[in-house]
C-alpha cells in the first residue's frame, strides 16, 4: 500500500457508556453483594477507534451520541485523543447508549445488558451523504451493533475500501449471513463462528474446517479468537495457530476490540497474516491487564515490544 493510499481508518459502530460491577467475592443470584463500580466509555466501535488512536493512527469514528453527561464525557475523551468524531450523529434530547456489566470472581463478564436503541439512527438515510467518505477510507471497520440493513447497504454500496468485520456477539453475528462474500477480513470469536456456521466447533479439526468454510464463502482472511487458547487464522494460502501468553487478567471487556485494533495496525504496517495475529494477541494482552475496556497506556512502542516478545517465545503450534 502506498503512502498516498494510507488516508484513514473509518470505524462505524457503537459508543456506549460501560457501567461495570466488580464484586469482592463473586455474584449471588437474587442478592446484592459488596464490590466496586466503574464507569468508563465503551462500545465495540468506540473501543476499536480509541485503541487505533492510541497507536497514532488516523481514525474516524461514525457513531451516535446524545446530549447527556455520558455523551459529553465520550465527546471530550475523543477530543483529548485526537479521535475524529465529526461524521457522527449528535442527537438532541437523547441519552447515550448504556451497557450494564457484572463481573465474576475471575474478572470475566458474568452478564451484560446493552441498551442499543440509539444506534437505530445509523440508517442508510442518515448515512447516505457519508458514502464517499467511507469508500475513500483505507479500511472500514464495521460491527454488528448497527442495524442489519445498514451493514448490508454499506457493504453493497462501497467498492473501494477494505472491510473488516467484528460480529460482536453470537446473537448479533447472524446479521452477517448472506454477505460474507463482501467482507475482506472477519474476526469472530469461537461462539460467534459457531453461530454463523450452525454447529459446535469443539475440536481443532472442526475449527480448521470452519476456517476453510469461511474462506470458501469469499472472505480473504479469517481470524477466530479462542480466548486463552489464542487464535486460529487462515487465508487462501496459509493457516496457523498462535497461543496466547499466560497473563494475570484484570478485565476481559474490550480484549476482543483490542485484538482487532492490533490486527488493523499490523495490516497498516503491511505485516504478513501470522504477524498480524501476533500483533492482535499482543494488543489484547495489553487490554486484559487494565480495569477499563481500553488500556490508556497502550501505544506503538509498548505494542511493538509485546509483539516482539511473543514472537521470540515461539508459542505458535
Amino acid at each position: 500500500m502506498t503512502e498516498k493510499a494510507k488516508q484513514r481508518v473509518c470505524v462505524i459502530g457503537a459508543a456506549i457508556m460501560d457501567i461495570i460491577g466488580f464484586p469482592e467475592k463473586g455474584l449471588k443470584e437474587y442478592d446484592s453483594v459488596p464490590g466496586k463500580i466503574k464507569m468508563t466509555p465503551g462500545g465495540v466501535g468506540r473501543n476499536i477507534a480509541e485503541n487505533l488512536a492510541l497507536l497514532s493512527m488516523p481514525v474516524s469514528l461514525i457513531t451516535v451520541l446524545g446530549d447527556d453527561p455520558f455523551s459529553k464525557m465520550m465527546i471530550d475523551q475523543a477530543k483529548s485523543l485526537g479521535l475524529d468524531i465529526s461524521k457522527s450523529l449528535f442527537l438532541k434530547n437523547r441519552s447515550s447508549a448504556l451497557h450494564l456489566v457484572g463481573m465474576d470472581r475471575h474478572n470475566d463478564m458474568a452478564f451484560g445488558i446493552a441498551d442499543l436503541d440509539p444506534f437505530s439512527a445509523l440508517s442508510p438515510e442518515n448515512l447516505e451523504h457519508l458514502l464517499p467518505f467511507i469508500d475513500a477510507s483505507s479500511f472500514c471497520i464495521l460491527e454488528t451493533n448497527i442495524p442489519k440493513n445498514t451493514i448490508h447497504w454499506i457493504l453493497d454500496k462501497c467498492k473501494n475500501t477494505k472491510f473488516i468485520l467484528d460480529p460482536v456477539s453470537a446473537p448479533l453475528s447472524i446479521k452477517l449471513k448472506g454477505v460474507l462474500d463482501k467482507i475482506d477480513i472477519f474476526c469472530p470469536n469461537i461462539k460467534e463462528a459457531e453461530s454463523i456456521i450452525g454447529q459446535p466447533l469443539n475440536s481443532e479439526e472442526l475449527i480448521k474446517k470452519a476456517g476453510e468454510w469461511f474462506i470458501s464463502k469469499g472472505l480473504q482472511e479469517i481470524f477466530i479468537t479462542l480466548g486463552q487458547a489464542g487464535v486460529y487464522f487462515r487465508n487462501s494460502q496459509e493457516s496457523g495457530w498462535i497461543q496466547a501468553p499466560s497473563i494475570k487478567v484484570v478485565n476481559t471487556i474490550g480484549a476482543g476490540d483490542a485484538f482487532l485494533a492490533g490486527l488493523v495496525y499490523g495490516l497498516w504496517e503491511n505485516l504478513p497474516i501470522a504477524d498480524r495475529a501476533y500483533m492482535g494477541i499482543a494488543s489484547a494482552g495489553i487490554s486484559l491487564s487494565y480495569t477499563s475496556s481500553v488500556n490508556p497506556n497502550s501505544n506503538k512502542k509498548l505494542l511493538t515490544r509485546k509483539y516482539q516478545a511473543l514472537k521470540a517465545e515461539k508459542k505458535d503450534r
